[in-house]
């Protein structure tokens, strides 16, 4: 694993991305992905963009415990001063993200998702249910996202499918 921890502009990015793809008229959440999302994401329609936030900054928060966990060194207290410290440095979501694609949006979370090993998050303490639903999530989303783009890809919907 690498000792790097994102920036709040790549989760802000994360954040605007999601929001977009929520808009997209071809695009659900799967019920199997459905059940780790809080309440308010569950509307009959679209998921709530505003709480949007929320989750990937609970994404942040466990990509900083997990690199945190692995390489500051001393006691628990000390690892989660670590972790507070890490948190403040990354102020406020901004004001004007970039706004991935879906392509994008794939690539930035391949790299957050990375950072993140649950042997790390788990050696002082263990994970909250909202932290192992959000793990839980975001690993199905990638997957998940990726295939809703393969199959609206030119070479997917052009591709002769024949089993002879």
């Amino acid at each position: 694993m690498s000792s790097f921890i994102n920036t709040r502009r790549h989760f802000d990015a994360i954040a605007a991305g999601m929001k977009l793809l929520f808009r997209y008229q071809d695009f659900f959440i799967p019920d199997n992905l459905r059940k780790y999302l809080p309440g308010e994401l569950l509307n009959p329609g679209k998921p709530d963009t505003d709480r949007v936030d929320e989750l990937v900054e609970r994404l942040m928060g466990l990509q900083i415990l997990s690199v945190c966990n692995q390489y500051c060194e001393g006691s628990p207290e000390k690892v989660a001063a670590d972790v507070a410290e890490q948190m403040a440095a990354m102020g406020a979501p901004g004001k004007n993200p970039l706004t991935l694609n879906p392509v994008l949006l794939v690539k930035a979370l391949d790299c957050a998702m990375y950072q993140i090993e649950e042997e790390y998050l788990t050696k002082y303490r263990a994970l909250t249910e909202q932290e192992k639903d959000c793990l839980a999530f975001f690993e199905g989303f990638v997957n998940h996202l990726a295939g809703y783009i393969v199959r609206r890809s030119e070479q997917y919907e052009n591709f002769t499918w024949a089993i002879s």
